[in-house]
This record gives C-alpha cells, sequence and structure tokens, in this order.
C-alpha cells in the first residue's frame, strides 16, 4: 500500500472555520436525470418489454382462435400468417407510448438533463411515430381488398396495386435493433467488448439503446448460465401460452361470435354503448376477466416452474442436505472427510474432488483405513472443537452442551475406533445394558439391532474399549493382570463367535455397570482418601464377573479370587481367606501422581458415555447455535471451490460507517429505567434467558471473584445483543 496515498495525507488547505461565515455557500443542485412522478403508468413503463410480448401474444392468439377452425396449424394459411403480420403494428404503437411515456416523466428534469440526453428522449419518439405510419401504410398495400382500418388508410395515400414486399422490407428494417440486441445477449463477451469500446459507429449504438454508466455494466453472466436462464423461460411461457390458448382464448370465440350475431334492440338496464353493434358491451363483459387472468396467471406459472426448477437444482447442488439436528446427526459420520475435501488446500493442481452430487463421504470414510481416518478426524476434531469453543465463548451454550459437542483433541491410540461427539452417543451405552440383559439368549437379534444403528455400535465398541485401557492402565500387579487378560480374552472370544448371550449371563450386567460408574467417578477426584474404595470396586466388579456373569468359564479365576492356589505368594495357602487379589500396595495404581489432560479427557468422554441417559436430541438448544451447525455442515456438501492455501488468500478489510452510536453499553447505560420502569439489561435478560444463564456460568467459573472484570465482561455481553457499534464488528 502507497504510503503517499490520499487518505495517509492531511488536506493541504483546510477550512477555517473562524471564516466560515464570509465564504458564500454554493448553490444547491437538483437530482440530474431523475424527478419522481408517481403514477400507475410506471407499471407499462418499468416493464414495456414484457407487456408488449404479451399483449402482441395475445393478438396472435386472438387471429388463430378466430380463424377457421381455430387450429395452430392455420398459422401456415396465408391469409391468416398476414393477419398476424399486423403485430408489428402494434409492436409499434406500444414503442411510441414507451417514448410518449418517458418524456412526460422525465419532462419536470429537463433543466438537469444533459443535451445528449435530450436528444435521445426526441429522436425515440419521432422515430417511433414514423414507424406506426410506415408500419401501417406498408401492411395497407398487402392487400387486395382490405377492410375496415386498412382500408381506410390504403385510401389516404392512393389506392395502387399491393405490395407486400415493401412491408416486409419494413418489418426486417424495423427488427434490426431487437436482432442487434438478441446477439448481444446470447453473446456476452461480445456484448462486454462493445460496452468498453471507445470506437464512435459502437458509441453510438450502445448510447441508443442506454447511458454509457449504468449499474452492471461489463457484468454478464456466462454462455451456459444465459442458455439455461433462456430455456427455463421458454418452457415457462410455451406453457402458459398453450394453456392460455385452449383454456382461456379459444373457448371464448364462438360464443363471441353467437353473440355479435344476436341482435338486441331493447335493453332493460342502462345502455352503456348505444351506438354501438355487435352488442360489444357484452363481448367485453365476457372477455374482461379473461384478459386480467391471462396477464395475471404468469405469476403462478413462475410459482411452478421455479418450485420444480429450483428443486431439482437444489437437489444436484445439495441444498438444503442438512436442515435440522436429526439430519445433521445422521450425516455426521459423512462430515470429517467433507471438511477434509472442502476445507484443506489440495497439495497439486491435479487432485480434484468429488462434490455435490458425485461425493460420497459417508462410504468413502467407512473405506478408508485406520491410519488415513486418524488424519482425518485429526483435522476435523480441531475444527470442530474450535467452533465449539466460540459457542461457549459467546454463550451460546453451556459447560455440559460443550462437553456433549467436543470430540477428543487427542485419538487414543489404545481404542482404535472413532470417537464421535457424545452427543451423538448420548444414552446408547444404558439402553445397551438394558437390552443385554433382556435379550433372552438371542446372540443374533442383539447383534442385528445393535449394527442397524452405526452410533449405536460406535458407542458400544468404545464404552468397551476406553473400560478395558483404563482397567489396564490402574491394574499393575502381575496376578491382576493375568486374571483381567483371562477375563478379557474369554469375553472377545464370546464376541467373536457371537455367544455373548448364549455363554455369559447377562442379567448381572447391570450390576458391574453401576460398579464401574463408581470407579470412574473416584478417577475423577483422583483422591488418596478414595484408594480403599477403588480396591473394594475392583474386588466386587471380580466378583460379578466370575461368580455372576462368567462362572463357568473361569473356576480358576473364582478360586483365586477367593484364596484358591492360583499361582499364590509363597506362604500362602487354599484357606487363608487374608489373601485377596487388588489388595497388595502395588496392585493397583491409584491415585495417579501425574493426571494428563489426555487421561482427563479420557475419563471424563467415558463418564458421559455411562451416565447420560436421556437423549441429547435438542443439544445443543439455542435456536442461534443450531442455525449456524446446520449452515456450516450444510454447505460442505455443496460444490464450492477449493480451499486455498492461507498464504495465498487475499486479504481484506471491513469499513463500518460510524457517527453516533453506543460502542460499549456502561453499566449506567445498562442499569437505567425507561419509562415503564424496565432496564436495558433486564429487557436482554428476558430475549436472551438461555444466553444469560451460560452467560453467567462462564463467569462463576472463569473471573470467580474479580468484580472489576465482571462487569467489563456483562457490558461486553450486552453489547454484543444490543444496538451498538461492538455488535456491528462483531458480526462483520
Amino acid at each position: 500500500m502507497r504510503a503517499d496515498a490520499d487518505f495517509f495525507c492531511q488536506p493541504l488547505k483546510p477550512v477555517d472555520e473562524r471564516n466560515e461565515g464570509t465564504i458564500k455557500a454554493d448553490k444547491q443542485k437538483g437530482k440530474v436525470n431523475f424527478v419522481e412522478l408517481r403514477s400507475f403508468w410506471h407499471i407499462f413503463r418499468s416493464f414495456d418489454r414484457m407487456w408488449s410480448f404479451f399483449i402482441l401474444a395475445l393478438q396472435i392468439m386472438i387471429i388463430l382462435a378466430w380463424s377457421e377452425g381455430g387450429s395452430l396449424g392455420n398459422i401456415f394459411d396465408p391469409l391468416v400468417f398476414k393477419e398476424i403480420l399486423s403485430i408489428f403494428i402494434t409492436s409499434s404503437i406500444l414503442n411510441l407510448g414507451k417514448a410518449t411515456l418517458d418524456i412526460i416523466f422525465n419532462w419536470r428534469a429537463r433543466r438537469t438533463m444533459e443535451f445528449m440526453v435530450k436528444l435521445r428522449y426526441v429522436l425515440k419518439f419521432i422515430l417511433a411515430a414514423m414507424w406506426v405510419v410506415l408500419l401501417s401504410v406498408t401492411y395497407a398495400y398487402t392487400w387486395e381488398k382490405p377492410t375496415g382500418i386498412i382500408r381506410t388508410i390504403k385510401n389516404w395515400f392512393g389506392n395502387g396495386p399491393d405490395q407486400p414486399s415493401l412491408f416486409i422490407i419494413a418489418v426486417v428494417v424495423y427488427l434490426l435493433p431487437d436482432m442487434l440486441a438478441a446477439v448481444l445477449f446470447a453473446l456476452p463477451l461480445l456484448r462486454r467488448k462493445l460496452e468498453g469500446s471507445d470506437y464512435k459507429l459502437m458509441r453510438l449504438i450502445m448510447w441508443w439503446s442506454q447511458t454509457r454508466l449504468f449499474v452492471g455494466r461489463g457484468m454478464h453472466e456466462s454462455a451456459f448460465s444465459l442458455f439455461m436462464y433462456t430455456m427455463f423461460w421458454v418452457a415457462l411461457l410455451l406453457t402458459k401460452f398453450v394453456f392460455s390458448y385452449y383454456v382461456e382464448i379459444k373457448p371464448l370465440v364462438e360464443p363471441t361470435k353467437d353473440i355479435m350475431k344476436f341482435p338486441i334492440n331493447h335493453f332493460r338496464w342502462h345502455e352503456f354503448f348505444p351506438r354501438a353493434k355487435g352488442n360489444i358491451g357484452v363481448v367485453i363483459s365476457l372477455w374482461a376477466p379473461v384478459i386480467l387472468v391471462y396477464f395475471m396467471d404468469t405469476q403462478i406459472w413462475y410459482t411452478i416452474f421455479s418450485t420444480l426448477v429450483g428443486g431439482v437444482y437444489g437437489a444436484f447442488q445439495r441444498l438444503g442436505e442438512i436442515r435440522t439436528l436429526g439430519m445433521l446427526r445422521s450425516r455426521f459420520d459423512s462430515i470429517p472427510l467433507a471438511v477434509n475435501d472442502c476445507l484443506v488446500p489440495v497439495e497439486t493442481s491435479d487432485a480434484r474432488r468429488k462434490k455435490g452430487l458425485r461425493s460420497n463421504f459417508k462410504n468413502r470414510f467407512k473405506e478408508m483405513t485406520h491410519e488415513d481416518k486418524e488424519k482425518v478426524a485429526a483435522r476435523f476434531a480441531q475444527m470442530w472443537n474450535e467452533i465449539v469453543s466460540s459457542f461457549r465463548e459467546e454463550d451460546l451454550i453451556d459447560n455440559r452442551e460443550k462437553e456433549l459437542l467436543l470430540v477428543p483433541y487427542v485419538a487414543d491410540q489404545g481404542l482404535r475406533v472413532t470417537q464421535w461427539p457424545p452427543f451423538l452417543l448420548a444414552s446408547m451405552v444404558p439402553i445397551a445394558v438394558d437390552m443385554a440383559k433382556d435379550s433372552n439368549g438371542k446372540d443374533r437379534d442383539l447383534k442385528k439391532r445393535i449394527e442397524n444403528d452405526y452410533y449405536f455400535s460406535c458407542a458400544i465398541k468404545e464404552c468397551y474399549a476406553s473400560c478395558k485401557n483404563i482397567i489396564n492402565d490402574l491394574v499393575h500387579g502381575e496376578q491382576e493382570k493375568r486374571v483381567i487378560n483371562t477375563i478379557f480374552t474369554e469375553v472377545e472370544k464370546c464376541i467373536a463367535e457371537d455367544k455373548v448371550i448364549t455363554d455369559l449371563n447377562m442379567q448381572s450386567l447391570p450390576d458391574l455397570y453401576n460398579k464401574f460408574v463408581e470407579l470412574v467417578e473416584f478417577l475423577k477426584k483422583n483422591d488418596e482418601k478414595d484408594r480403599v474404595a477403588v480396591i473394594k470396586i475392583f474386588q466386587d466388579m471380580l466378583e460379578v464377573v466370575t461368580r455372576d456373569i462368567m462362572e463357568d468359564q473361569l473356576p480358576s479365576i473364582l478360586e483365586s479370587s477367593h484364596g484358591g492356589s492360583y499361582q499364590r505368594p509363597e506362604g500362602m495357602t487354599a484357606w487363608d481367606n487374608e489373601y485377596q487379589l487388588f489388595q497388595p500396595s502395588g496392585a493397583i495404581k491409584f491415585p495417579l501422581e501425574v493426571s494428563t489432560e489426555a487421561w482427563k479427557e479420557k475419563v471424563n468422554r467415558l463418564e458421559l458415555l455411562l451416565t447420560v441417559k436421556e437423549s441429547a436430541m435438542d443439544v445443543p438448544s439455542n435456536l442461534e447455535a443450531r442455525r449456524r451447525l446446520t449452515f456450516f455442515t450444510n454447505s460442505l456438501f455443496m460444490d464450492m471451490p477449493d480451499a486455498p492455501k492461507v498464504r495465498n488468500t487475499i486479504s481484506f478489510s471491513a469499513l463500518t460507517p460510524y457517527y453516533n452510536e453506543h460502542v460499549l453499553f456502561s453499566i449506567k447505560d445498562l442499569e437505567e429505567e425507561n419509562e415503564d420502569g424496565v432496564s436495558t439489561l433486564f429487557y436482554l435478560q428476558k430475549i436472551y434467558p438461555d444466553e444469560w444463564k451460560n452467560f453467567q456460568e462462564r463467569i462463576e467459573e472463569e473471573l470467580k471473584d474479580n468484580e472489576e472484570l465482571k462487569e467489563e465482561a456483562l457490558r461486553q455481553w450486552a453489547s454484543y445483543r444490543g444496538q451498538t457499534l461492538t455488535r456491528t464488528e462483531l458480526e462483520a
């Protein structure tokens, strides 16, 4: 950025405010090229091409319906086709009306207009009037024996022989500007070059259609987009005109002919058209509602077509792939790979990734190797946890919801299972315990019910692997390790052979589950005073396993746990009841001397899997957090461009206009009551009750007794939700 830019320099000649009274004020200049004039004719002037198109199409349909038989094939009849050519006269009259309205609506702005703008309005009016006369005269000479107004025009200019070629030539010349506009519309690149050209002829052509400077100058869609846009309107208008012709216009022709043939000499009511022939009043009353519907039903057809096309296009673009939290849960296993494909820069330009409808993240993630899954999961965890942490900082979620939404920062290498956020796995382990207890010896049915839900299966696998991992970390005694390894080996054997229900007694599984929940609570405290209780829990769990669950499979373990001769230390007899497993000082490592963050995270996560029994379908409960999550995850499935590397991204700045608004609320502003006795803080607390509760929880945890920082945090919380500059900058 140049240091000598104007916005870094002081003005050379600052205005002296003391001499302000001596300086003459500049004369106020009015608006240029515009004066507001309210009229219902703006409806036609602003959309003149649409109205002209519908009027000309209506004229064609009436001519075809009025012809013999009313078939669309009559358009190839020379006489009918010659009547249809009269639409060019109608078009010239409509153009004359548009030019007249332009002059009328801009008449008050004539004093501020440039000369070239005035000249263009006048020339367009003169040329439109000339075309009305020229096309009318040449069309009159295409008929040998004209009738009605055509015969009148021909009598004015002399009854010479018919000359249809003159009318055809006039029509071709009349259509030249429209042909040029169609070519430029179909070739946006050519239009862009002509708009920026400095050749006098090109500037004259562009000047005739519009001013040189206008909104959107040089901005055009691609040829494919224009083609699809054109096809949409061609299909819409074709359907509309077919419906209008066969349902609205054609059925009225025969009744209209009959009405015009039937004479009415005496009127019971007031006669609106006393001198008119052909019962014109009845005809108008018959056609007026139909013509009104003809002009208005376009919006109905547009609604139908836009719904159909938008639905199909949205399906291909995967818009609305995730609209609710339920859909987010069902597609969450696809999100890690979607984050990796959409938000991680590609290494080479040839490494194109499948996106949009072509992508299938779910199957690709399941087919990946464990090492590749770990890489993808690590990238996803970093980004997902940042999003969740930002929600907590903005008080959109509370601490419990944060724990349920977080993904483990450090993947546990000993688990070798995919670790999903706990809100996807909540209440599944307690349900699985009840299902195993009530399974009635049917392994196949239980396995089928578990495998039907991917997250159900992941919750059970992770819970089993975490329990095994924690027990192996805590148990250090050699004899205890042999017993524990034997138990796990037998359990895994039963799992592999699908004999968990038949070979193990699952009626006592809830007792083992409750004991392990107690163990996890002691592990969270990690207190020396609880060592005896932890040992007692291990002994109780061993007794439940050996006496109740695996009584037939492990008789030697049962014997050793009650003082048997299963490799006892020397001096111990089979009847020595004082010897018990887990009792020696080195058998269990508790409390842990150094409790790492990874260990705490593992224990907290296992506690959530075991203890959360209610459904987490409403996590997060805040509507704004839900909207952000669904919007973010939905965008991952869309066909977005590849993410560039950070060093290649272009920086940007946001400039916010600021005059006299609050930057931050003061404590006085928040507590000051209005005439109704309601303060700003009270109002915000009622508008955002859940966020206020989350804010109080966060402040009590982070700041505790620091009242000064609490006041500053309160001011920021209120300012982020009130009409302040802080909120504007935050959202920008």
